[in-house]
């Protein structure tokens, strides 16, 4: 008798953000671009932004236009895009700390999590990982 592994219908992507870097606006838009895209695969998406990549969240950081070329936009509209569609974004405290930065300046909507969420979502078999 032969046996077969079990499958686990997915049901959500955690994505860790920690390599993405306002300093390199280029490179920042295709990860809110693939969580939008999970969200409209019906996905809960989970954001867990990282070391200097939580400078992505600061306020005063929404103006810069990320992307590339003439198709670069405000970081605002990647993060409301981000949220309208579902996805959940979260800061790490220990990154906050580090790089003292208080959660006040962070935008609305974002609350913390950190590497045991991410953990936990890596050793979840309904959850797919993505680090960016």
């Amino acid at each position: 008798m032969s046996t077969t592994p079990a499958t686990h219908a997915r049901t959500g992507t955690a994505i860790l953000v920690w390599a993405a870097d306002i300093a390199q606006p280029e490179r920042c838009a295709t990860l809110f671009m693939t969580a939008q895209a999970c969200c409209a695969m019906d996905l809960q998406v989970e954001l867990y932004f990282t070391g200097p990549a939580v400078r992505l969240l600061l306020r005063e950081a929404q103006s810069q236009r990320i992307g590339y070329g003439t198709h670069a936009l405000p970081l605002s509209h990647h993060i409301a895009e981000t949220q309208r569609a579902g996805a959940q974004l979260m800061a790490c405290s220990q990154a906050l700390h580090h790089l003292n930065i208080d959660a006040s300046a962070l935008v609305d909507g974002c609350s913390a999590g950190g590497v045991v969420q991410f953990a936990a979502r890596c050793a979840d078999p309904a959850w797919s990982t993505l680090v960016f």
